[in-house]
């Protein structure tokens, strides 16, 4: 084995293991693994960016474009919302949602098709009662094997048929690959409509709705008494919006909510202040004098106003928050919006939240001043459960 082998070796090596433990985005460990190859002087400048003049990288490019343009237009959301029905056989729906995907992802990267559809399916199942985890693994497996139909269907095809016209070699048909395409796609469509609908397991429940259900499992209240040394004056000068182990998302006034609370909000007599964290945080936040912890069951009515809507928001593959902390994404200022529970693998996370780097696929229970429409035109987050829950208006008891 020669050095540059051992080199390229180690590098492939190091790059899969930084992909696996999502240091940060793939392409991002890809690029400077070239980047590495290409400074060592394995690969020359040229046969490093070879791969840019790629016909079916461009396509690919080119499609990307066409489908989030797609998507952004509401037209995949408005025909699923029909095809999926009524609810009233899961079975069926489910039946309808594969049948119509096998027939759009040949002709569009499943990416877009997946990110797209599957905030809508989430808020559609909800709405229905039915199992949204019955839904989504399906959703992606069928638009990766309706994909295998045509040359346009995945990423993997598109490169393939740029090499082939580079060497200048007999290019595939835009449904040559149908021949062996069209028997897996039916033979994975049944196994995902029979063993596999039995092998899901019935998820009916969401993150936000755990929030409202167990509130105290997610955010601790602490009143203002009379011998708190910063009455009157603001959170920032109280030090309170920089704390090592919880965060400040909510004041109740005497019955009104103050939501989102901002480094100017004045601090009084009596406030009832509710922070992020776990229990264990209570122990550092009872060292604070004049802080008097509650004893009573948080209830989210209290917290929320007429202004500010309690959602949960999932993370998608193409979001910039991928790898950033909520304190380095500056989440308040740039969403308009606080963090109460990050949920990832349908685990709660615990510990400080600004300080937890966000992944792909992870849900967000927030809380913002935002109206529907802002929120939905947001590329970075996908809202799928908006909570209702009716603010209370009533005076303040000790």
């Amino acid at each position: 084995m020669t050095v540059k082998i051992a080199i390229v070796l180690l590098t492939l090596l190091v790059t899969f293991v930084l992909m696996a433990l999502e240091v940060t985005t793939p392409n991002a460990v890809i690029l400077c693994a070239l980047t590495f190859l290409m400074v060592v002087g394995i690969l020359s400048p040229s046969d490093a960016l070879a791969g840019f003049a790629n016909e079916g990288l461009a396509t690919i490019a080119l499609m990307y474009i066409v489908a989030f343009a797609i998507a952004k237009s509401n037209v995949i959301t408005r025909l699923f919302n029909r095809v999926l029905g009524t609810g009233h056989s899961e079975k069926r729906s489910l039946v309808r949602l594969l049948a119509s995907v096998s027939l759009i992802s040949p002709f569009m990267n499943n990416t877009p098709i997946v990110s797209t559809l599957t905030p809508m399916i989430q808020r559609w199942s909800k709405q229905k009662g039915l199992a949204v985890s019955k839904f989504l693994i399906p959703l992606s497996y069928a638009t990766i094997l309706s994909g295998l139909l045509t040359v346009l269907g995945t990423s993997t095809n598109l490169v393939a048929q740029g090499l082939l016209s580079k060497y200048h070699l007999k290019q595939f048909g835009t449904f040559d690959l149908a021949l062996v395409g069209l028997p897996i796609t039916v033979v994975g469509l049944v196994y995902l409509l029979t063993v596999g609908y039995r092998l899901l397991p019935s998820y009916h429940g969401s993150t936000v709705d755990d929030v409202v259900a167990t509130p105290n499992d997610y955010l601790i209240e602490m009143s203002i008494g009379a011998d708190f040394a910063h009455l009157d004056q603001t959170v920032a000068k109280a030090n309170l919006r920089h704390l090592t182990s919880s965060f400040l998302v909510a004041i109740n006034r005497k019955g009104t909510s103050i939501v989102p609370v901002t480094d100017r909000t004045i601090l009084r007599l009596g406030d009832r202040l509710y922070f992020t964290g776990s229990v264990e945080c209570i122990s550092d936040l009872v060292q604070i004098k004049g802080l008097i912890p509650s004893t009573e069951t948080i209830a989210m009515a209290d917290i929320i106003n007429n202004h500010a809507r309690l959602l949960e928001v999932s993370i998608p593959e193409t979001s910039s928050l991928i790898n950033q902390t909520i304190k380095s994404a500056r989440f308040r200022n740039v969403f308009g919006s606080v963090v109460v529970a990050i949920h990832r693998n349908t685990v709660n996370l615990q510990g400080q939240l600004g300080r937890i780097r966000l992944r792909s696929g992870d849900n967000l229970v927030i809380i913002t001043t935002n109206g529907p429409a802002e929120m939905d035109s947001l590329k970075d987050l996908h809202v799928f459960n908006a909570q209702a829950v009716q603010p209370q208006h009533r005076s303040y008891r000790d």
